[in-house]
């Protein structure tokens, strides 16, 4: 059966057909997300309104799927660059991200389950900020000396001025007395 999951409403104002004036709601229910950087994968709601025509704002909700909600990765070098020659358009984010029950982080090194409130923002080509606070519930990681740290938890508070997270982390793992 087909389930209409994601509502787009609004217009999309033409008239300057190169620099489209755009006043959009998305409103989705357990839709499919994934980044084509393979940041993130998984399912989850979404809320966002697009406005503007030189300026446009992404602002709105992401609300992902508990236990369905896979971060991947935590690189930040990569980002998807438009040269000024296509557009003179500056794009504003600021996506709030309520994660009211556990979602993963599973990386090369991490698997961790972890709830909290974060917020993404970005202006123009700066780098995304996250501000916020994510309780880690369970998991496990692993350092670059290869011991298994386990049965994880505590508390990462991200700040948004430089990027730099404060991290209160309790872990246990066995040290080898050879």
């Amino acid at each position: 059966a087909i389930q209409n999951n994601i509502n787009v409403t609004g217009s999309i104002d033409l008239a300057d057909l190169l620099n489209p004036d755009y006043a959009l709601g998305l409103k989705g229910e357990n839709i499919s997300l994934t980044s084509s950087y393979d940041y993130f994968q998984g399912a989850g709601d979404i809320n966002i309104n697009i406005t503007g025509r030189d300026t446009v704002r992404i602002k709105g909700q992401l609300i992902p799927e508990p236990y369905d909600f896979t971060i991947t990765t935590l690189e930040s070098d990569k980002s998807i660059y438009i040269p000024k020659i296509y557009t003179n358009r500056i794009i504003s984010y600021d996506l709030h991200v309520p994660i009211n029950e556990p979602i993963r982080l599973t990386t090369d090194n991490i698997n961790i389950l972890f709830e909290g409130d974060m917020n993404i923002s970005k202006i123009d080509e700066k780098h995304f900020n996250f501000s916020g606070k994510a309780e880690i519930i369970d998991g496990s990681f692993y350092d670059n000396q290869g011991n298994i740290f386990q049965n994880t938890n505590g508390t990462i508070l991200l700040s948004p001025v430089d990027n730099i997270p404060y991290i209160d982390i309790h872990a246990q793992t066995m040290i080898d007395t050879l």
